[in-house]
């Protein structure tokens, strides 16, 4: 967080204003592809209920691990 912002950019202009690229210069591919996506609206949505919070998810749980760069643990046996 702090390493992206500091004297020459803000919050605001990293969600609302730098392009993905210039995103990607100061974080990662993964956190500039991510602004990306809620720009656009390409997330998915899970509406919450009686005191239970809605979920958002940015990434597939395929995707995730495939930026984690482990696999998922099938078993223990």
């Amino acid at each position: 967080y702090e390493k992206m912002t500091g004297e020459k950019t803000n919050e605001f202009e990293i969600l609302l204003d730098l392009s993905e690229g210039e995103i990607a210069k100061i974080s990662t591919p993964e956190i500039a592809q991510a602004v990306a996506r809620v720009r656009g609206g390409k997330v998915s949505l899970k509406g919450g209920y009686d005191g239970v919070f809605g979920k958002i998810k940015i990434f597939s749980d395929s995707e995730k691990e495939k930026i984690a760069k482990k696999p998922k643990q099938k078993s223990l046996f």
